[in-house]
């Protein structure tokens, strides 16, 4: 800029003042003030609450289009649940799901010998990923989509929910 002057306050490191927020500041912050959201139509905080969680990993790999975007996801008649999330034809991506009723005890994670996740089904439709879960007992469960480029070395959590089977 030629002709303005412009002048810059320097501060030592006693000066700067630190703060650690809590999670209730964090709530505040994130869910209540709609001026923070950089969406077309600001979200209300019961919304968010049940909204399914996409990690940022999510859009990292180009993902969209969230066929079930409420975190809780019942099953058809047939105990069975389809989604289908849009890919980025650009981006070679490998995924796998974990399908699981409990984090603490690996026994409640299997049926007749066999682990739920074999119950999941993936199909790569080049700008479409499909899953497609047929649920072998009535229950909740928990659904984790874990996705990474090939060409990287470890898989992230793309997308957590909670499903519940009627069968």
């Amino acid at each position: 800029m030629v002709g303005k002057i412009v002048s810059f306050d320097v501060l030592s490191w006693s000066q700067l003042n630190y703060r650690t927020y809590s999670w209730d500041d964090l709530g505040e912050i994130t869910l209540c003030g709609t001026c923070v959201q950089l969406l077309a139509r600001p979200v209300s905080e019961d919304e968010f609450r049940q909204m399914a969680y996409l990690k940022d990993s999510f859009f990292e790999l180009g993902m969209t289009s969230v066929s079930h975007p409420k975190c809780l996801v019942e099953s058809d008649k047939n105990g069975t649940v389809v989604f289908e999330f849009g890919l980025d034809p650009s981006k070679q991506c490998s995924f796998t799901t974990e399908l699981y009723k409990s984090a603490h005890d690996p026994a409640l994670n299997t049926v007749q010998g066999f682990s739920f996740d074999q119950f999941s089904t993936l199909e790569n439709l080049q700008d479409k990923l499909r899953v497609t879960i047929s649920f072998p007992r009535i229950g909740r469960y928990k659904f984790e989509l874990d996705g990474k480029e090939v060409t990287k070395q470890s898989y992230s959590m793309q997308i957590n929910q909670h499903l519940q089977c009627f069968r």
